[in-house]
């Protein structure tokens, strides 16, 4: 599994995920108020032996966008893949350039 959002040491809930219109990268926002970017192609299988035994596990390569104050509810990716829109549980939205990784937040 993707052991992304977590908050405390403990995962949270996944509220929404989409794929970039490429189909490349996924965007997922869920309780610890972020939204993560990760290829699915460069997850790697995860350990339950070493879980199970209290090893720690290493994370997962994604790119963390912040500025909500509250859980992530929505995302969605422009038509060009070169923005995603956010809306949190805060009553705000953002909207971000990830060719520039640049945020405008409303």
């Amino acid at each position: 599994p993707f052991l992304g959002h977590q908050r405390g040491g403990s995962q949270t809930p996944v509220y929404a995920a989409v794929f970039s219109p490429d189909g490349r990268s996924v965007a997922s926002g869920g309780l610890d108020n972020r939204v993560l970017i990760w290829s699915p192609d460069a997850l790697e299988p995860f350990d339950y032996a070493a879980a199970i035994a209290g090893q720690t596990v290493p994370p997962q390569p994604a790119l963390a966008l912040v500025g909500h104050k509250a859980a992530v509810r929505s995302i969605h990716f422009s038509q060009d893949g070169e923005r995603l829109l956010s809306g949190s549980q805060d009553n705000t939205r953002a909207q971000r350039n990830l060719l520039r990784r640049a945020m405008a937040a409303n």
